[in-house]
């Protein structure tokens, strides 16, 4: 038998049921009506719509892009001016990163080929260091450095040179070439003669104007023997002018005398070392010493009027020896780094040959003179413009005790030496920059102005 006949009818049932319950289910629902040409075109507006709000926000994320983009170009000028501080005070290499405290690290640095080559001893920018490094963004890892013992701080202060505070890596030679002008005005009253009551006077009463200038043209030789030392050469060239105005009590001329003298200044040594890595707080301690001799002229070698007493030609040197051991204390704070420096002069004493005062008939004579000793101290602070150029202000000030001849102190020969400073760092390339700075004497034995330019060329010979 056909199975197919056997389920016939109950198929057809199937179909009934499936009829009958149709309109329950949805089955067999009368089809869709055609959509309106109003339907259509209000389907089409309400497109439109979404479309215009889907370009409006496209149109701000764009302009929110560019605003964003912006603020990261001026983000990075901010960390580009942060890093040429921190390679001012840090030398060349790694930047440090922000600490937990949110007091900013002292850390130590990588130097590259070449170092630092920045604003010599007082003052330079880095950027190598900028090119090649950035902070470490939290959460990822800050690059490699070397131990906090190589840390090498420097000093922005381009008139306090002699405060050391610039560590040469070792294998780096820097050549310094510089030209020093200072002038002074001094006004001179020379008693020569007895007084018997104050303010009477018989002998002879000189009055005298002195006009000083003072050229020096000197090389440094700048190098690092270990990763915490560095020792330095100077070799002075002096020319030296001086322009007397001289008129006696009653006298209604005056006499002139113009004497100079040039050649070969006191040349200077001197060695810096890094006590401390700077770190948990501390600021930098650098401890320098320095030793002057007596390769110029001295003072006592030059021909003297008789008459008047007044010098032919001009010095070029002190004629004493010198010790100057100091600390240089730095301490960075970003924006800015402070710095400071404390010394004591200790001025070797010697026999010399002294000319008798003018009119008195006297023949020359030798005695010991030991030029007073002196201490003194500076501060100031040094800032960063940009990876290339920086400046620096700061104030100097020294006392000299009093001379003492024969072992007997002269009244009146102590002395104090003041002075304003400031000056400008441009870094030229990456192996040479230029500085520039000036200083205002504050004190009447201080010169009345300064002037000195630096140009250190950064040599690597390992």
């Amino acid at each position: 038998m056909n199975r197919s006949l056997i389920h016939a009818p109950v198929f057809h049932i199937m179909l009934a049921a499936a009829a009958v319950m149709s309109p329950a289910i949805g089955w067999g629902a009368e089809q869709p009506q055609p959509v309106s040409s109003g339907d259509l075109k209000q389907l089409q507006g309400e497109l439109e719509t979404q479309k215009r709000l889907l370009d409006e926000q496209a149109k701000a994320l764009r302009e929110q892009a560019n605003q964003l983009q912006g603020q990261q170009s001026i983000l990075q000028e901010q960390r580009q001016q942060l890093d040429s501080l921190r390679s001012l005070f840090y030398g060349d290499g790694v930047r440090p990163t922000a600490a937990p405290s949110g007091r900013s690290p002292k850390v130590p640095v990588v130097y590259s080929i070449g170092g630092n080559v920045g604003a010599t001893d007082n003052g330079g920018v880095s950027k190598a260091q900028q090119q090649t490094q950035q902070p470490a963004q939290g959460g990822t890892a800050a690059p490699v450095q070397k131990p906090a013992s190589e840390g090498r701080p420097d000093i922005p202060g381009e008139a306090l040179a002699s405060q050391g505070g610039v560590l040469t890596p070792p294998g780096t030679v820097i050549l310094e070439p510089s030209f020093d002008y200072s002038y002074n005005t001094d006004n001179r009253v020379l008693l020569e003669g007895v007084t018997i009551v104050p303010g009477i006077t018989i002998g002879t009463t000189d009055i005298r104007k002195v006009n000083e200038s003072l050229q020096t043209y000197a090389m440094t030789l700048r190098g690092g023997i270990t990763k915490r030392l560095e020792a330095d050469v100077r070799v002075p060239y002096v020319r030296s002018n001086q322009s007397t105005t001289a008129r006696a009590v009653g006298a209604i001329t005056d006499t002139v005398t113009d004497s100079n003298g040039s050649g070969l200044g006191d040349v200077e040594v001197g060695a810096h070392y890094q006590v401390n890595d700077g770190t948990e707080g501390w600021p930098f301690f650098i401890a320098n010493v320095r030793y002057k001799t007596t390769t110029g002229k001295s003072p006592f070698e030059v021909p003297v009027d008789p008459n008047t007493g007044v010098e032919l030609s001009q010095p070029t040197g002190s004629g004493f020896q010198s010790w100057e051991p100091s600390v240089t204390l730095i301490y960075p704070s970003d924006p800015v780094v402070f710095f400071s420096n404390l010394r004591f002069i200790h001025n070797v004493g010697k026999t010399v040959t002294l000319q008798p005062s003018p009119g008195t008939g006297g023949v020359p004579f030798t005695t010991n003179l030991h030029p007073g000793d002196g201490f003194g101290g500076s501060v100031g602070m040094g800032f960063g413009i940009n990876e290339r150029a920086s400046f620096s202000l700061g104030y100097e000030h020294t006392h000299i005790m009093q001379t003492t001849q024969g072992g007997q102190p002269i009244a009146g020969s102590s002395f104090d030496l003041a002075s304003y400073n400031f000056g400008f760092a441009y870094k030229i390339s990456q192996w040479v920059s230029a500085n520039l700075a000036f200083s205002v004497g504050a004190t009447s034995a201080a010169p009345d102005t300064r002037i000195i330019v630096r140009v250190p060329v950064r040599l690597q010979v390992f």
